[in-house]
């Protein structure tokens, strides 16, 4: 699942936000191996605390490579 939020949000909408596209797409958590997001975003703490959370690999991709759209990575 590709990732990315504004500096200051909560973790909860983070999370939020990734069950509700899963919902949306008719996924489950147990379907999504690892979270994504840009290599600028690292240390950003929703995120990190989001993969926790979710218990979910949290892996960086360089920031000039493309997210692909869909809950499920």
């Amino acid at each position: 699942a590709g990732l990315g939020c504004r500096i200051d949000s909560k973790v909860d909408d983070v999370v939020d936000a990734v069950l509700q596209a899963l919902e949306r797409a008719s996924r489950q958590l147990c379907d999504v191996h690892a979270l994504y997001a840009p290599d600028f975003k690292v240390g950003e703490p929703a995120l990190l605390a989001a993969a926790a959370l979710l218990d979910k690999r949290l892996v960086y991709l360089p920031s000039r490579a493309p997210l692909r759209s869909s809950a499920v990575g």
